[in-house]
């Protein structure tokens, strides 16, 4: 698994070895001390995708996940302390 991190966004590309396996790979890296207090998005891709790439990732985006199903968001867990 290697994962390239910006202020808000983590990518992390995995090699899926069973059903849910990247959902779980997301839920893990969102939740890590980095990623849970700076990172906002958390993007997982196959392992053919390059994490550096940012057209890669948006193309592996755009063409290979469903919005419907495969956004999850995450409710009430530890994160930045915005304050508006």
């Amino acid at each position: 698994m290697s994962e390239v991190g910006y202020q808000q966004l983590v990518i992390v590309s995995i090699k899926q070895r069973y059903p849910g396996h990247a959902r779980q790979a997301a839920f893990i890296v969102s939740h890590c001390r980095p990623a849970a207090y700076h990172g906002r998005y958390v993007i997982v891709v196959d392992e053919d995708i390059d994490p550096s790439d940012t057209q890669q990732v948006l193309w592996a985006l755009c063409t290979r996940s469903d919005p419907e199903k495969d956004i999850e968001i995450i409710r009430r867990a530890w994160s930045t302390p915005w304050t508006r």
